[in-house]
């Protein structure tokens, strides 16, 4: 069974498209949803898996961008290449043949992510608090950790001695003005070797926010000349 366009599944209808093939758009698992599809190859758009709901696709081998929200349980042994990967807190993917996402990959808190057979990701891979990527074959320097408290106080002081170099480093006015000048949190995600994956994942205000801190993050809209007088007192402290 091939299905053109969207496809939603429910508790209600998920039974009637236990037969599908192919969707040439999203599907989308709602939450608490029971969907087993063993015959599914192919997911032209995205994959939704909504909190609490499990999806089993065992012959799926090729899907856009995949969430799995809480709780959530995605199996997709077939599965070799993807869009951006999205676990939540406390959900479960297992992709023990995927070797390829075009995008990020981000393992929220708790959650777990497991995909052996992985070499390449495009983006990167983010892992919050107590979150587990088993992607033994994947390039090291591609799976970064949340950064802890000392290790954004450290970041701030690089922070405070790129943009006082020069008078017209900081400019708080937007995130990005040029290539060498920013806001406080713009320096963060220009110094930062995550930052460019963060201010992907989210805004730039929340990326400069993990990677500073609440109390750094306090200042990002304050005037030139009060985030100057931030930044001289971490320098000097």
């Amino acid at each position: 069974m091939k299905f053109q366009g969207n496809l939603t599944i429910t508790k209600e209808n998920a039974k009637q498209y236990e037969a599908l093939t192919e969707v040439s758009g999203w599907v989308y698992v709602r939450e608490g949803a029971r969907f087993a599809a063993p015959a599914l190859t192919e997911v032209s758009g995205w994959v939704y898996v909504s909190k609490g709901a499990r999806f089993a696709a065992p012959a799926l081998t090729k899907s856009g961008r995949v969430y799995v929200r809480e709780g959530a349980r995605f199996a997709a042994p077939a599965l070799t290449k993807s869009g951006r990967v999205d676990v939540s807190k406390g959900a479960r993917f297992a992709a023990p043949a995927l070797t390829e996402v075009s995008g990020w990959v981000y393992v929220r808190e708790g959650a777990r992510f497991a995909a052996p057979a992985l070499t390449e990701v495009s983006g990167g891979v983010l892992l919050e608090t107590d979150a587990k990527a088993s992607a033994p074959k994947l390039d090291k320097s591609k799976i970064f950790k949340r950064p802890d408290a000392k290790q954004q106080a450290e970041l701030l002081k690089q922070v405070a001695a790129v943009a006082l170099a020069r008078p017209d480093a900081l400019e708080q006015s937007t995130w990005h003005s040029c290539a060498t000048t920013h806001c406080i949190a713009g320096w963060a995600i220009t110094l930062s070797p995550i930052g460019k994956l963060l201010e992907s994942l989210f805004a730039p205000e929340k990326a400069g926010q993990i990677l500073l801190g609440d109390e750094s993050a306090q200042m990002f809209n304050a005037d030139n000349f009060k985030a100057r007088q931030f930044l001289k007192s971490k320098l000097s402290a």
